[in-house]
């Protein structure tokens, strides 16, 4: 039920323009109605109804809190397995599809080369935990993946059943074939808050006999699950024939139809009783605020119930009726006997009420009503103060503790220099950043030095050969024979001397000092020896002039490759300063992208290094590109990508904010980037408060701590209410004042 789209349970107190209400139907082909009309009617039986399964299984075992809070029912059977939704109070839908208990049965036949009927016994007895251990392993692998497919196949149909709106946290199981261990095992391990919109993860459990209202096995011969089914059809049935029987409480058993029967009365003006016997529709009828009597006599006599009367303390079968107070009893109101049925016995009667006293009869007929006034007076203030108690005094506080739990997404973001398309949820616009062109000149000294080695001196000799022996024709001295002076200076020639015959001179040979430096200049005629001359007496050596061009080390300033280098570091980086206060000057509130930045640095210089000069020129210029994007846009779509983890139900918590963070994985000169994001938060459970307020308003504390962390991801509920003598929470939502605290948000 909605009303202007907003869901609620009870539309009472509620205003507005449009109301929607949901009717469960189901339908079926006319052949198969036909059919069961043939079979009842072969067996001389009669057809009193036909139901939904799921629906007759759903509705025998729900309790009033599975009305409430909702729950979900699942019927394995032996062909199809039937999905059962009650949730706001009614039953919203059922679902089937074609797995059931005999794919297991085939699976076991076939695998292990046995009949049917043998396969079937194995699964009963497997199911029960009468096979060997060996047996076990070997059935559990055998039997894990049809379970995990049936619990996929559950999943699909609550999906389609849920319709985006919050499933109820619990699950129940019947059937025959959901006796299997694996099916339930699958049913606990599903990540349902993760893919259904589930407040927490459901609660799994089986079925017994026991939880079919109304239905008691007298036999004992109804044991488990496979059960349930049949016995919901037998409930079904009961329900008919008590639909009949009992017209009042099929009108008043639920509040709603009650309390929009009271309005109705009191809107014309009438003061309206209940007299019935059945508990169940004096319990909704005294909440609801009629007066209830058991019976006519009980009526008659004014003895009104305050509570409705132990089922064991009503005797007969008298069934209740709605009735105007009248001015004397009406014997048209006992119940007729029932045709072909024993009359059941009579209802106690109890004392006659004592004729009224006369100040009664005086106000009946308009005379002086005496202290009359004084009573109605007081029954006024009595009214105030009940007013008081009820809306206007009574105030509660709830305080929700909710757990936070911790969701992390690792999104891929695009970057591209043209705008994205809307369907790109991933992509941001990006820009390319030209900065000018940066240039500095500086005359700089030169601090590089030069060595200049030693010069050797150089000149010429001449060998003479001197008093010939005939044994001797002549000489021929190669290049390299070393020559000195008396004082020690030693040189080389550096060519052949060419042949030196009798009585001849050798031309003028070259030769250079072995050292350098002017120490080895020397003057003419001082070369005299020969170094290994085999005849010193006719061999001689003289040099006519002087040997010159010695020159001692010295060193040099010049221009080094450090002096370059350094002066293109500092200019570059001054001018580098410039360029990048450029291009964060055109890109704004747009953050540059350091991996992207491309710096260009390039220097020029009037003198190369090593030249011999005390200064030299340089001129350095930088020209830079980098590519900026929107930072807000790029936490905005991490954000959403962190968004889209937290399942139905929930929402992405501010405190502690999200960690937000990304890096570049790729990029070009062009403007296109890939992000690698990294997003981390925490996510709790969305929390309506006008919801929770109109659903709790008037319901005891604990119904409304049993409703809140049902429908809610709530570690813990506390409710304080004032004054605390009133048994129920304000019937004015307006004076529940609910909050939430989360809870663990502790960045790990």
């Amino acid at each position: 039920m909605r009303i202007d789209g907003y869901l609620v349970t009870n539309p009472m107190d509620f205003q507005g323009r449009s109301m929607e209400i949901t009717v469960f139907n189901t339908f079926a082909p006319l052949t198969h109605i036909g059919a069961l009309q043939t079979i009842a009617a072969e067996l001389d039986l009669e057809l009193i109804a036909t139901v939904a399964e799921p629906f007759a299984m759903a509705r025998c075992c729900a309790t009033d809190e599975v009305y409430e809070f909702g729950g979900i029912f699942v019927d394995v059977g032996g062909g199809t397995t039937d999905v059962a939704l009650i949730r706001n109070g009614g039953i919203e839908g059922t679902k089937m599809f074609t797995i059931g208990g005999r794919v297991f049965t085939k699976k076991i036949a076939a695998h292990l080369d046995i009949s049917f009927v043998e396969a079937e016994d194995l699964k009963v007895r497997y199911a029960r935990g009468e096979v060997s251990e060996e047996r076990v392993k070997q059935l559990r692998a055998l039997l894990a993946p049809d379970a995990e497919v049936l619990v996929n196949g559950v999943a699909l149909t609550l999906q389609q059943l849920a319709k985006a709106d919050r499933l109820p946290a619990n699950i129940y199981l019947a059937g025959g074939g959901s006796a299997l261990p694996e099916i339930e095992e699958y049913l606990n391990s599903y990540p349902w808050m993760e893919r259904l919109p589930f407040p927490k993860q459901p609660v799994v459990r089986a079925l017994v006999p026991t939880d079919v209202r109304n239905i008691y096995d007298s036999t004992g011969l109804l044991l488990n699950q496979q059960d349930i089914t049949p016995m919901g059809l037998g409930y079904q049935a009961i329900q008919e024939d008590e639909g009949e029987k009992d017209l009042l409480y099929s009108t008043m058993r639920r509040n709603l139809n009650a309390r929009l029967l009271k309005q109705y009365s009191n809107s014309l003006g009438k003061t309206t009783s209940v007299i019935s016997p059945d508990p169940r529709t004096q319990s909704v009828a005294i909440e609801t605020g009629f007066s209830v009597f058991p019976t006519m006599a009980a009526f008659e006599s004014g003895k009104s119930l305050d509570r409705a009367l132990d089922s064991s303390s009503v005797v007969g079968e008298l069934h209740g009726v709605l009735a105007p107070l009248p001015a004397a009893a009406d014997p048209t109101l006992a119940p007729a006997p029932s045709m072909g049925r024993p009359m059941p016995p009579p209802a106690p009667v109890r004392a006659p009420r004592p004729k009224p006293e006369p100040r009664t009869a005086a106000v009946l007929s308009g005379k002086p009503a005496g202290y009359l006034p004084y009573v109605l007076g007081g029954l006024g203030v009595l009214l105030i103060l009940v007013v008081l108690v009820l809306f206007v005094l009574p105030s509660a506080t709830v305080q929700i503790v909710i757990p936070a739990r911790a969701i992390s997404a690792q999104p891929t973001v695009t970057g591209q220099t043209t705008p994205p398309g809307p369907n790109d949820a991933a992509t941001v616009q990006t820009t390319v950043q030209q900065a000018q062109e940066q240039m500095q000149q500086a005359n700089i000294p030169s601090t590089g030095q030069k060595q200049i080695p030693a010069v050797p001196a150089s000149g010429n000799v001449v060998f003479t050969y001197q008093n010939p022996s005939p044994f001797v024709p002549g000489f021929d001295l190669p290049t390299g024979t070393e020559v000195t002076t008396d004082d020690g200076k030693k040189y080389q020639t550096q060519a052949d001397s060419g042949r030196i015959g009798p009585n001849q001179s050798s031309p003028p040979v070259p030769i250079k000092a072995e050292s350098g430096g002017t120490a080895t200049n020397t003057a003419a005629s001082t070369i005299k020896n020969i170094t290994g001359n085999p005849n010193p007496d006719q061999l001689k050596v003289t040099n006519p002039q002087d040997v010159t061009g010695g020159a001692d080390a010295t060193q040099q300033t010049v221009v080094s490759q450090t002096d370059q280098d350094k002066i293109k570091k500092t200019l570059g980086d001054q001018l580098t300063t410039k360029v990048q206060a450029d291009l964060q000057k055109n890109a704004g509130s747009q953050k540059l992208i350091a991996e992207t930045l491309v710096l260009a640095v390039d220097a020029s210089y009037d003198h190369k290094a090593g030249d011999n000069v005390p200064n030299f020129t340089a001129t350095v210029t930088v020209k830079a590109t980098q590519t900026s994007l929107d930072d807000a846009k790029v936490k905005q779509v991490l954000t959403d990508a962190l968004k889209k983890q937290a399942p139905s139900g929930y929402t992405l918590i501010d405190s502690p904010k999200p960690k937000l963070d990304y890096t570049v994985a790729q990029h070009d000169d062009k403007g296109g980037v890939i992000l690698n994001g990294s997003a981390s938060g925490f996510m709790a459970t969305a929390i309506n408060k006008d919801d929770i307020r109109s659903h709790i308003s008037g319901k005891s504390i604990k119904q409304a701590r049993a409703y809140i962390q049902v429908n809610h991801d709530a570690s813990n509920v506390i409710i304080t209410e004032s004054p605390s003598l009133v048994p129920w929470l304000p019937l004015m939502s307006s004076r529940i004042s609910v909050n939430t605290t989360v809870e663990n948000a502790t960045p790990g």
